[in-house]
């Protein structure tokens, strides 16, 4: 995220580099961005190409093998004031923290048992939410270099007829690939059926499990034909409060990373649920709203950190919520309360 705001305020600062973006993000910009700007991206691709939606899934794309995911995050944040520098919450945050210990110190003083728990507890918070949000940043680079040998040699079969397009390759199982390698045209059917299944299974809603009974898969709804109550004028959504602050806005209902042009800066970021992946459209949001979550999940954590507002397991607030909406999210009461219908 630090990196992306970096580059975003070279966008912000140049004349130049601004008209390119307001003609859009195509797969020629980079082409005729300036040689300081070309070179800025090329060292965050190096550093950070392993990022990007769904990072954890072999067959989706990164920021490295599709730039224009980072470019369109760019080009969001790029419309940022240098106000929402996200060094700058960090800084904020730090000093709330700091006079937050010293009070809580003051009033365990007398009982040396609390002390010592409260000291504890704010140094494991300290060390382990950081290495939690570490871990899967070192974890997501070796599924970057599987993911690009399975798509040279997907774009390989490609050329040569073999394959349809690149990304039926992750079709495949483990144990084949032995088999595959030697005769991939044996495969071709196979894997298009199973990305026929794989877009039908993707249509389904997974049940909330709490243990191991599962309803069967007949049963579960579809996203394409799910039907919820939608709200009206007046309406208070609650569910928990995981970073305050007040504020209203428009709703953006965003499902996909990918798919954020219409996020403009002030806006309120409603989704399902947030992974890094996402952590540069906080940047821009002026408030979060996901459907599931708690206080230590990554869009709770994220918000605190820059200072806005969220509330998190507002059951299906993607799907209730009509994007265009005017609303009020509460971080601190955990409420969402709509004003105006688009």
């Amino acid at each position: 995220g630090r990196e992306l705001w970096k580059l975003s305020r070279m966008i912000r600062s140049s004349s130049e580099l601004s008209k390119l973006f307001d003609q859009g993000v195509s797969e020629n910009l980079l082409e005729q961005c300036s040689n300081d700007f070309s070179e800025a991206f090329a060292a965050f691709l190096y550093n950070h190409g392993s990022r990007g939606p769904n990072e954890w899934d072999i067959g989706a794309h990164t920021y490295e093998t599709n730039p224009e995911l980072a470019l369109s995050m760019l080009n969001a944040m790029r419309q940022q004031a240098d106000s929402a520098d996200p060094e700058l919450a960090i800084h904020r945050n730090s000093e709330i923290r700091e006079n937050l210990r010293t009070e809580f110190t003051e009033i365990f003083s007398g009982n040396e048992e609390a002390s010592a728990m409260f000291a504890a507890g704010m140094q494991a918070g300290e060390v382990w939410l950081a290495a939690r949000e570490r871990q899967k940043s070192t974890i997501v680079k070796p599924i970057q270099e599987i993911r690009l040998c399975f798509r040279e040699l997907g774009s390989r079969l490609v050329a040569d007829g073999t394959l349809e397009d690149t990304d039926l390759i992750f079709m495949l199982l483990e144990d084949e690939l032995d088999d595959f390698i030697s005769n991939p045209a044996s495969f071709s059917e196979q894997l298009t059926e199973r990305r026929r299944d794989f877009t039908e299974l993707f249509d389904l809603i997974p049940p909330f499990i709490v243990n191991t009974e599962c309803a069967p898969l007949s049963v579960w709804p579809k996203r394409s034909t799910q039907e919820v109550a939608k709200v009206n004028v007046g309406d208070e959504l609650t569910g928990v409060a995981c970073s305050p602050g007040v504020i209203e806005g428009i709703a953006r209902v965003i499902l996909d990373p990918n798919d954020s042009l219409s996020l403009q800066p002030g806006d309120i970021l409603v989704t399902q649920n947030t992974d890094p992946a996402w952590t540069p459209l906080f940047l821009v949001a002026g408030a979060v709203v996901v459907n599931v979550g708690a206080i230590a999940s990554h869009a709770s954590i994220v918000s605190r950190e820059l200072g806005i507002p969220c509330v998190a397991s507002v059951s299906d607030a993607s799907l209730r919520i009509p994007d265009g909406s005017k609303i009020t999210v509460d971080g601190s009461a955990g409420t969402v309360v709509i004003n105006e219908l688009p």
